[in-house]
């Protein structure tokens, strides 16, 4: 019988770290689905990963209002983040941030 039962608070426990990440991969879909439809047009590419009770968001987006409509989203539900997303063009590129390419098509 108490086998049973730490088997089913262990499968409880692990049931809710996997929805909660269920949450936040959907959570970080439908931002990307909202501001950058189309990869060749923007970038939006974030991971979140949790460490002692903290959500860290790491990655990069072209899209500044993405990243900042991410982190007021998770604040909201009162959860710890720290923001480590990138807006692109860095800032270090200063006006360089145009290329040419040499080739008929590209993304």
């Amino acid at each position: 019988m108490k086998k049973t039962l730490n088997f089913w608070i262990l499968f409880l426990m692990v049931s809710s770290v996997f929805s909660q990440e269920n949450l936040y991969e959907n959570l970080i879909q439908e931002i990307s689905q909202k501001y950058v439809p189309d990869k060749r047009v923007g970038v939006f590419d974030v991971k979140i990963y949790e460490r002692e009770n903290v959500l860290i968001l790491k990655g990069e987006t072209t899209v500044k209002e993405a990243k900042y409509e991410l982190v007021s989203k998770l604040k909201q539900n009162s959860v710890n983040v720290i923001d480590s997303v990138i807006i692109l063009p860095s800032p270090e590129l200063g006006d360089k941030v145009y290329g040419v390419i040499n080739v008929s098509v590209a993304t």
